[in-house]
């Protein structure tokens, strides 16, 4: 979301933004994955995702 300050346009912002939250959706997948898989546990999984989430 950083760059996104530095976005030359209205358009370029918004598009800025749809990829870091693109991002931040695909960090939550494989956070998720590694809780099924038994990597990570549900409270480790819950703070990720809320850093995830606050980024």
């Amino acid at each position: 979301m950083r760059e996104s300050e530095y976005a030359e346009s209205r358009a370029d912002f918004v598009h800025q933004l749809r990829i870091a939250i693109k991002e931040a959706n695909e960090t939550q997948y494989w956070l998720e994955l590694l809780h099924q898989a038994d990597y990570i546990n549900k409270k480790v999984l819950n703070q990720l995702i809320k850093t995830v989430l606050k980024s």
